[in-house]
């Protein structure tokens, strides 16, 4: 954030507000809350319809439940802020149900800062409000003494929420909470950084959090100190973390960061057309946020008139206001219309199906499919590789590359036919969605054996043996036979 005015009253904050500054820290020091009431109410009511503002700082101001109901009266309106720091405000349950409520609507808010404010059950209310807002970025609720049954609100938030990186829950008592925290964990893809310290963690919800890591590609910074948990489940942890700062890891990372600001980018195009309540209101559903981004890059490629029915935008008036929009705004306009970009309408060769091997053998079956897929792509295929195409929401992701492909080659190894019996593993899902597929079926299916150990498919079992033991498959079990079979492997997947 750039620069940052301090003040000392809330007359002088209203003054500095019509400046069009863009920071404003009132120092608790010289002004309190308590006693400046109207100056206070005066300055929220111009922040409400304020268009340069973009950082506010009411730390330690004792604003209490009115002067947090305030702010949140002003956060539905305003569509500017984007941090807002409310440390040490004893706004209490009320305060935080009223900022929740905000949240719901609000657009524009990265960064909100609760620190100390003792909002016990109202952290059940802000759990609730994540589940819609698709723009925060950081959430410090740090000594809130929100329990167990806050931080279950907040971890079913974490399921479905797609924007939060950061989030404090230092010292907060959430105990047993933890459990459904590390759950969330697994299929969660944007958090980046989390503060679970002093929280009274036990090794059960520590076990979650270490299982939970094996599958989330996300985090990278977690916090457990000063809490019940041993030595060796530590290390654990931290081998995870640091498997999810690999270059590997880091790559999916970038692809997930680029969907989440394509996404911001589309809500607020959209809201400057004054058409924001369309999307918000898919989202208020329950929609997930990248579907219907992806609705409207890869599936309306006709024009504004299927963009409309997209959106449901049914009123004369909310069509001009849409024509007018991709009338007037180049770059809007490629995003929106997929015959604008190079990857709009882009189908597939093949999609490419393996596991990623562990970190024992330094992830090598991903290292030898990634080989493959280079070499397929010399050729001139067009692939779905999981490392090039994953962008955040695993089994939309997964869905639509085998819905967009002609082929599935299937990479075997040990691991991988053990994977398949497990129908809640991700290897699982997709090889049932491929197998069941209206297009793809087994027919479609090219078999690669990439280990020795799997070249007899009487050993193929589950899954795997029922599926595809009795097709002939492509031996590419050692490094000349990947070198010398890639013709092969091509022409399978052409059909020549």
């Amino acid at each position: 954030m750039s620069n940052v005015t301090t003040v000392r009253s809330y007359d002088e904050a209203l003054v500095t507000l019509k400046k069009g500054e863009e920071g404003i820290k009132v120092d608790n020091k010289h002004c309190q809350y308590k006693g400046n009431e109207e100056s206070f109410n005066k300055f929220v009511d111009a922040l409400a319809s304020n268009k340069t503002c973009k950082k506010l700082d009411l730390g330690n101001n004792k604003i209490g439940a009115s002067g947090a109901e305030k702010i949140a009266y002003a956060l539905k309106i305003n569509n500017t802020l984007q941090v807002l720091d409310l440390k040490t405000n004893a706004i209490g349950p009320k305060g935080a149900q009223k900022l929740a409520d905000a949240l719901k609507v609000n657009k524009s808010l990265r960064e909100l800062n609760l620190w100390n404010n003792r909002i016990k059950e109202g952290c059940v209310a802000i759990g609730e409000a994540l589940k819609n807002n698709f723009t925060l970025e950081a959430l410090n609720l740090k000594t809130n003494a929100v329990g167990p049954t806050g931080a279950q609100k907040l971890a079913d938030a974490l399921k479905v929420n797609k924007s939060l990186r950061e989030l404090n829950l230092w010292y907060n008592g959430i105990k047993k909470g933890c459990v459904a925290i590390g759950e969330a964990l697994k299929t969660n893809r944007s958090l980046e950084t989390l503060d679970l310290g002093n929280n009274k963690i036990g090794a059960i919800s520590a076990e979650r959090i270490a299982e939970a890591l094996k599958e989330n590609v996300t985090l990278q910074n977690l916090n457990l100190l000063e809490n019940e948990i041993d030595e060796q489940l530590c290390e654990q942890i931290d081998a995870s973390l640091v498997e999810n700062r690999s270059p590997v890891t880091a790559r999916r990372k970038d692809n997930i960061i680029k969907a989440r600001n394509e996404l911001i980018q589309v809500h607020d195009w959209l809201r400057g057309m004054g058409l924001g309540d369309y999307i918000d209101n898919a989202v208020a559903q329950n929609l997930d946020s990248m579907d219907i981004v992806r609705g409207i890059v890869d599936g309306h490629a006709n024009g504004e008139e299927e963009l409309a029915n997209a959106l449901g935008v049914s009123t004369i008036g909310d069509k001009t206001k849409l024509h007018k929009g991709l009338s007037c705004n180049d770059k809007r306009k490629a995003l929106v219309h997929p015959r604008n970009r190079n990857n709009s309408a882009e189908r597939y060769h093949c999609f490419l199906a393996h596991e990623w091997g562990d970190k024992n053998t330094n992830y090598l079956t991903h290292e030898v499919v990634s080989q493959i897929n280079k070499e397929l792509k010399k050729k001139g295929l067009t692939t779905w590789f999981d490392e090039d195409r994953m962008h955040g929401f695993i089994f939309n992701d997964m869905a639509r590359g085998i819905d967009k492909s002609g082929k599935v080659v299937v990479f075997i190894t040990k691991r991988y036919m053990e994977r398949l019996m497990n129908e809640n593993n991700n290897c699982a899902k997709e090889f049932n969605y491929a197998t069941q597929h209206n297009t793809i079926g087994v027919h479609n299916i090219i078999p690669v054996v990439i280990e020795t150990s799997m070249l007899d498919t009487s050993k193929w079992r589950g899954p795997l043996g029922m599926n595809l033991s009795s097709k002939l498959f492509v031996d590419m079990s050692t490094e000349r036979l990947r070198n010398q079979k890639i013709d092969e492997l091509y022409n399978k997947i052409l059909d020549l």
